[in-house]
């Protein structure tokens, strides 16, 4: 569930609906937002994902909480994300840190920046390997 379980308003029933369907085999792959993240920070109350298409916000406590609460073990989380600095520029530029059109003067290039995601992985709580 890559940027799928955030636009979810009851994530624990989804969540317990899966874990009862599925085998004891089932591993749980997730990308969300992490509310502690520095460019939520940053941005404070400006941060764009605080609106209707998001109604959760993550964080990597609650994450955790949620899939044992829903019989989800071995859970195991990464921070994650690659942003250009032109990339950045534009996030500035959006907000009005940055003047307009300063991205121009900006290089293309990635950087592993850990700033907004996390990534995580988890087995069912009877996961026969």
């Amino acid at each position: 569930m890559v940027h799928v379980l955030d636009h979810l308003i009851e994530p624990r029933k989804f969540l317990e609906s899966i874990s009862s369907i599925s085998s004891p085999a089932a591993e749980l792959f997730i990308v969300v937002h992490n509310e502690n993240s520095l460019l939520r920070k940053i941005l404070k109350d400006r941060w764009v994902l605080f609106c209707l298409q998001h109604p959760q916000i993550f964080n990597i406590n609650t994450i955790t909480s949620l899939l044992t609460g829903t019989r989800f073990r071995n859970i195991r989380i990464q921070k994650s994300n690659w942003i250009t600095l032109k990339q950045a520029g534009k996030i500035f530029e959006s907000i009005s840190i940055l003047p307009s059109n300063a991205t121009r003067v900006l290089p293309n290039i990635a950087i592993p920046v850990k700033l907004g995601n996390f990534a995580v992985s988890a087995q069912k709580e009877n996961f026969e390997s």
